[in-house]
């Protein structure tokens, strides 16, 4: 199971996954485990959940070649 050959929308919504189980992880350590975050750690958040949205948006709307480019440039920048 190689994840390059994987289409457009299935590496966006594994994409999506990813950020959705660290962000959840690290609400866990926040909540459950009782340990503050620094100011990185928020920033950092911030960065999985921009990052999330936009694996969800190209995960969901699977665009074609142009749009893809234009899919990958938001993430880039989100990253």
């Amino acid at each position: 199971m190689n994840p390059f050959s994987w289409s457009f929308r299935s590496q966006y919504l594994l994409g999506f996954a990813i950020c959705a189980a660290l962000l959840g992880y690290a609400f866990y350590v926040q909540f459950q485990l009782g340990i503050q975050p620094c100011p990185f750690c928020i920033f950092q958040r911030i960065c999985f959940a921009a990052l999330g949205i936009v694996f969800l948006a190209g995960g969901l709307h699977a665009p074609r070649a142009a749009g893809a480019r234009k899919t990958w440039s938001l993430v880039a920048l989100a990253a």
